[in-house]
């Protein structure tokens, strides 16, 4: 989350970039790297259309003010010790526009409102069983509210 809060250093969108990196990619190896939706549909995202996700259905999680973990790592299921959940609350300024630009403008700072406003997100890890990435706990989806109740 420290990656989105300060999503634009080093560099324009490094956090969108990082959180990109961090998400669960493609089995199919595909030429082009793609990731997981982090929506519920089992969709997979190119960069350009991830980015755009972000910039959209997350936005309060890019530059928020703070956040926080409101539960602990949770294992939902007796079957699988592989998947997990863990919910945050974030506290953004609500952004009046979702100007969404492209990966190669980098960020834009669309007009904020002083009020800060809380959010809760569940963050759905799951470990890769083999590949490049065995072992790894990776981002497989986020949902809005608290899910690891």
């Amino acid at each position: 989350m420290s990656m989105l809060q300060r999503n634009d250093w080093p560099e324009p969108d490094s956090g969108v970039q990082a959180a990109f990196n961090l998400t669960l990619p493609a089995k199919d190896g595909l030429g082009a790297r793609t990731v997981r939706s982090w929506r519920a549909a089992e969709e997979w995202l190119s960069w350009e259309r991830f980015h755009a996700l972000l910039h959209v259905s997350y936005n309060p999680l890019i530059n928020c003010d703070s956040w926080r973990m409101v539960s602990p790592l949770v294992f939902p299921s007796e079957r699988f010790d592989n998947k997990a959940v863990q919910a945050l609350e974030v506290r953004a300024r609500p952004r009046k526009s979702r100007q969404v630009p492209t990966p190669s403008e980098g960020a834009t700072s669309p007009e904020i409102t002083t009020s800060l406003r809380s959010y809760t997100y569940t963050f759905c890890w799951e470990r890769v069983e083999n590949g490049a990435f065995k072992d790894c706990w990776l981002i497989s989806g986020v949902r809005i509210g608290n899910y690891a109740l």
